[in-house]
């Protein structure tokens, strides 16, 4: 957001559309640059500029089933539900091209909905936690379990669903050590994938 109105110093530039997720995610959104008042007050009296970073917020309701909420071209991005909870809603996306399909899950627990979000798709972005080193954890610790995707789950619906591309994001716990980037791989593959 700051980026894009620091670097276009044109007068009139459209606000940049950002689409969301209507409650929270909007929310966010509409109060994101508050933190940044007095940045943005320096830089405008810097550069002379009369009016501060803008956004075309485009909410959208919670979709029942995949929903459509962006198009442009021959592009397109729809939305579905994925697991996440206690938080809600949250969805993942569908960037449809027609140079193929790229589904990015968001935060999720391996399930139906993001089988039916990728069910196509040629690249699969997949937000991953490997189980195994987190049940190692003090009971008070392992709460993250409830609501985020194991691993051996995500080589094995990426296997079904025949994705031939999947990358892994949002890694938990963070591969610091030598081997731990390894060790995602292997859990991986143990659930039957063979994407790259």
């Amino acid at each position: 957001m700051l980026t894009h109105w620091v670097v276009d110093r044109q007068a009139g530039n459209p606000p940049l559309p950002v689409v969301v997720p209507d409650g929270p995610s909007a929310d966010f959104c509409r109060r994101m640059l508050d933190p940044w008042e007095h940045d943005i007050a320096v830089r405008m009296e810097h550069t002379g500029r009369v009016e501060g970073p803008a956004i075309d917020l485009r909410p959208f309701p919670y979709p029942e089933s995949l929903t459509e909420v962006w198009a442009h071209g021959e592009v397109r991005v729809l939305a579905g539900q994925v697991r996440h909870e206690p938080v809600h809603p949250a969805v993942g996306y569908r960037v449809e091209t027609p140079d193929g399909v790229v589904v990015i899950t968001g935060d999720t627990l391996v399930c139906d909905e993001v089988a039916e979000l990728a069910a196509g798709a040629d690249v699969l972005l997949y937000e991953a936690m490997r189980f195994e080193p987190i049940e190692q954890l003090p009971e008070h610790r392992r709460f993250v379990l409830e609501y985020h995707a194991d691993t051996r789950l995500i080589g094995r619906q990426a296997a079904e669903l025949g994705v031939s591309t999947l990358v892994l994001t949002h890694l938990i716990p963070p591969p610091d050590a030598p081997g731990d980037a390894d060790a995602f791989v292997a859990d991986v593959r143990s659930g039957g994938t063979t994407a790259s």
